[in-house]
């Protein structure tokens, strides 16, 4: 009997030893898969990783990291649900992990519950109320969400409670930024460089925020000074391009922003910038190419749409302008800037029906252009086609856009004298030609002056002037 007993004593023994040896063998085997996985992850090869982190979880369902990195690597698939139900998995077995919370709030952001998002971020705060990441993050929903108090709030807790840290006053300064608020937040960012000097994330959003209030050069030093800080942060480099543009440093300008597109040649904003300084250097064939490199990489990049089209104008392209019009319109279907484009590109070809249907249409979203009003004046009053004409619509375009014009033109004054001839009254018309030939000469415009000299001849002969397309005076834009 007593043989017996110690029998069955050695046996629980090893039973026991080779429960806890195999228990730690399925650790250790769980962990180096977790190692495995987040290799595969760094690699972005998330399929492998999501098969190595499933077997983590099943050798060892109470390995945490290997619960993390299968929702890492889930999301990263973009298998959203699934991550979302391992979250849910990993929250029930640790209800006072901030990070799963804040996991979990970013999952519900991208499935689109906004709100639920923001309670569980709210979570993840309580449970960490230091955490810098789960505030910013928290601060950034409530503000997708339009609710800029909140967000406003939260940032001056934390300001309160770092009173000294740089970084709660530079994200303190984002918030204010987003709200619209420039000036706000450009002392928030100020502060924060009194605390450090080389805050290169402050110096970068108070170059920014100088910008966008025209501060031009304080602008342009808080940019060099955050690329001295960090020296590869591209958008840096293309900001400050935009405020050396805009101090008609176009030269300098160009110099930096080919940096930026060195550093990240896929940023479709990049190249558009690239091409409005080419246009300011009057090189639109080169410009031409940077817009079109821009649609690799954005394909429907409104404003590079936009910019190409009148690039093509200027060229004297307009069958080729008309689809990039178009395209913009397809995006901003109220732009009334895109109409009158469309209908100067249809007038030089010949298209005097759509000119007209345009032109119209771009006063129906801006009335009060005076370059539309004279556009469309113009095709009223000179179009061969009677169906076309309307000489008492164009005087009445014509005299508006006169008075609506901050500046006297010559190709205003060539339009309502146009006007005039078409309702017969063509010693008006002498009058007002006379006018803009003095106009033109004082301009120094010598092709303007012959070609409003060779309207005296016909309005003295008691006739209208014929012609199609704009007037010869009248510029694109």
């Amino acid at each position: 009997m007593i043989w017996r007993g110690k029998l069955a004593f050695f046996a629980a023994l090893a039973a026991s030893i080779f429960f806890f040896t195999t228990s730690a063998r399925a650790a250790e085997d769980a962990e180096s898969l977790v190692k495995q996985g987040d290799g595969f992850l760094k690699d972005r090869n998330a399929p492998a990783a999501i098969e190595v982190y499933r077997k983590a979880v099943n050798l060892k369902p109470d390995l945490e990291s290997a619960r993390q990195g299968l929702v890492n690597a889930l999301a990263d698939a973009g298998k959203i649900d699934e991550a979302v139900r391992e979250c849910e998995e990993l929250i029930r077995r640790n209800p006072k992990s901030a990070e799963n919370h804040r996991d979990y709030a970013a999952l519900l952001y991208r499935q689109g519950k906004l709100e639920d998002s923001i309670a569980e971020m709210n979570e993840a705060l309580r449970l960490n109320p230091d955490s810098t990441a789960a505030r910013r993050e928290l601060a950034t929903l409530l503000i997708r969400n339009l609710r800029y108090s909140e967000a406003e709030a939260l940032w001056a807790d934390a300001i309160r409670r770092h009173p000294e840290d740089p970084d709660m006053h530079n994200q303190f300064g984002v918030v204010l930024a987003r709200r619209g608020d420039p000036r706000a937040a450009s002392a928030s960012f100020e502060t924060a460089l009194k605390l450090k000097a080389d805050h290169p994330d402050a110096l970068y959003n108070l170059g920014y925020a100088k910008l966008s209030l025209w501060k031009l050069p304080e602008a342009i030093d808080a940019f060099q000074k955050a690329i001295k800080a960090n020296p590869k942060n591209s958008d840096a480099y293309y900001h400050l391009a935009r405020a050396l543009a805009r101090s008609g440093k176009v030269q300098e300008a160009s110099d930096y922003l080919e940096q930026a597109i060195h550093m990240k040649n896929d940023s479709a904003d990049y190249h558009v910038e690239m091409g409005r300084l080419l246009v300011l250097q009057h090189r639109d064939r080169q410009a031409i190419a940077e817009f079109t490199e821009v649609f690799r990489h954005d394909p429907q990049h409104v404003e590079a749409h936009s910019l190409l089209g009148q690039a093509l104008m200027r060229q004297g392209q307009m069958n080729m302008a008309i689809p990039q019009f178009r395209a913009v319109l397809a995006k901003r279907p109220e732009d009334a800037l895109t109409f009158r484009e469309l209908a100067i590109c249809f007038a030089s070809i010949g298209k005097t029906e759509d000119a007209v249907i345009h032109y119209r249409e771009a006063l129906r979203y801006r009335p009060e252009s005076p370059e539309a009003m004279n556009g469309l004046a113009w095709l009223l009053a000179t179009d061969p086609d009677p169906k076309i004409r309307n000489g008492e619509e164009a005087l009445a375009l014509a005299n508006a856009a006169l008075k609506l014009s901050s500046t006297r033109r010559a190709d205003y004054l060539d339009t309502l004298a146009a006007a005039q001839a078409e309702t017969g009254k063509c010693q008006e018309a002498i009058k007002t030609i006379k006018s803009a030939i003095e106009l033109a000469k004082s301009c120094g415009d010598e092709n303007a002056v012959k070609d409003l000299e060779s309207r005296i001849k016909t309005f003295t002969e008691g006739k209208p002037h014929r012609r199609g397309g704009a007037p010869t005076t009248q510029s694109i834009r």
